[in-house]
């Protein structure tokens, strides 16, 4: 893009394209125009008019802004008018795709909460469980200390 010269439609979008005395000062699409106009050695004319709304037409042909673009009248839209109808028709990056902004975060701790391990069953379900542990434990002891004492035969020696 070196020393091309683009003709930009800006729409009044609040904190995006800020707007003083009819001129664009600032916000996020304001400020990806101006840098990216110093990195990529191009000029820009802006150009505020009021918002009429931007429709295909059954014979193929845009209105407003959009058909703009088409025609070759304008460059670059710099606005929120991105819908599922004009996806097909349209290059829509986002603010973060040009901006090379990335977020970061630091990886999840793995810890373990142990009271989330008592709420995997409903408390009659931990009842029962436990009842049923409780038995299985008893029945083991009791087998094992009767029946130990039903296979001891007594050999008497005589001498």
């Amino acid at each position: 893009m070196q020393a091309k010269h683009l003709r930009v439609v800006i729409l009044n979008q609040g904190p995006l394209i800020l707007v003083k005395n009819n001129t664009p000062f600032g916000g996020c699409y304001y400020n990806i125009l101006l840098e990216s106009s110093k990195l990529y050695n191009f000029t820009y004319d802006l150009v505020r008019p009021k918002y009429k709304g931007m429709v295909k037409l059954p014979n193929g042909t845009w209105t407003g802004y959009g058909g703009q673009v088409f025609r070759g009248e304008q460059n670059l839209i710099l606005g929120n008018t991105r819908t599922f109808a004009r996806n097909a028709h349209f290059d829509f990056p986002s603010g973060l795709d040009v901006s090379g902004v990335k977020f970061i975060t630091a990886l999840p701790r793995k810890t373990l909460d142990w009271a989330a391990v008592l709420y995997i069953f409903q408390p009659l379900t931990w009842l029962c469980l436990g009842l049923c542990s409780f038995g299985i434990f008893a029945l083991t002891y009791a087998s094992n200390y009767f029946l130990s004492y039903s296979n001891v035969t007594t050999i008497t020696a005589k001498i």
